[in-house]
């Protein structure tokens, strides 16, 4: 599947390996800034194990 993703991206090997940085960035800010936030409803993040 990556080598299939890889031979897709436009370029060199530089440009691909960019293209790729910038995917994965733009994933990750899509990710914590709509994804999770969206789905934290259905998990239950506010309790936690450890006491004082």
């Amino acid at each position: 599947m990556y080598s299939w993703i890889w031979n897709k991206l436009p370029g060199g090997k530089i440009a691909k390996t960019f293209i790729a940085i910038v995917l994965l960035t733009g994933l990750a800010l899509f990710m914590f800034t709509i994804g999770f936030p969206a789905i934290e409803q259905y998990f239950n993040v506010d309790q936690t194990t450890i006491t004082e």
